[in-house]
């Protein structure tokens, strides 16, 4: 995906049609972007902070273009460094403009596409060859064994098994939290190997975090939730420890 012309890597996206405040019918997109690096994401947060975000994409063979506006967006962050891994969960809101705009191509492209459909010509329909009359019943062929039909039969009164309903898609909630743990499991692992073969000294990681965390946590939490729900987050990391 394109995002105000960059390059971006979608993590995950759900997308609907909604009403806005206003009641007008819109696009709204939910995505996640996963960020690896400070300076990557700060280069980021700087793309998706203007007044308006286009979003360009490939849908099956058709190209999207939605001119949007940032409604909803959260961040956390694991690890440390250059290494420290962003999750930014966005919600794009298209533009009423911009809604009109796309429904007005498609419905204009769809006609086009049903004139240059072909269409049978109705004197070839009346050339076709008509069936020929059976004077008996032995002399229908069919393409089947008879000695088949009665498992037909049976199927037809119901025996084929039910189908089965899909299940539902996994929700943005439960996709963000399945994706954090997996981040986190992988961190474990690697801080593991690095004390078990003596690279590093046991406890040197969780050291080290906890001087990060005193000197560096406000200040990079609030550029992505703000400084109240920074300073909260804070305190209660410190009551919990």
């Amino acid at each position: 995906m394109l995002i105000n012309g960059v390059p971006t890597r979608i993590h995950g996206s759900f997308e609907r049609t909604i009403q806005d405040d206003a009641g007008q019918t819109v696009a709204e997109m939910e995505a996640v972007v996963i960020v690896r690096g400070r300076l990557p994401n700060k280069q980021f947060l700087q793309l998706i902070s203007r007044e308006t975000v286009h979003l360009d994409y490939q849908d099956g063979q058709t190209q999207v273009m939605l001119v949007t506006r940032v409604i909803n967006h959260t961040a956390v962050a694991s690890g440390e460094g250059e290494g420290t891994v962003y999750r930014h969960d966005i919600t794009f809101r298209e533009l009423p403009e911009s809604y009109k705009r796309r429904m007005a191509k498609e419905a204009s492209e769809a006609a086009a596409r049903a004139l240059a459909a072909p269409r049978p010509s109705p004197r070839a329909a009346a050339q076709e060859a008509q069936p020929e009359p059976v004077g008996d019943i032995s002399d229908i062929k069919t393409a089947t064994d008879p000695s088949n039909w009665g498992d037909a039969i049976r199927q037809l009164r119901g025996s084929m098994p039910k189908p089965q309903a899909p299940e539902e898609p996994l929700t943005m909630p439960e996709l963000a939290g399945i994706e954090t743990v997996l981040v986190n499991l992988r961190l474990e692992a690697l801080i593991h190997v690095l004390e078990s073969t003596g690279c590093i000294p046991p406890g040197a990681v969780e050291i080290q975090f906890r001087e990060l965390l005193e000197e560096r946590f406000f200040e990079d939490a609030s550029q992505i939730v703000g400084e109240r729900v920074a300073q909260r987050a804070l305190r209660e990391m410190h009551t919990s420890h």
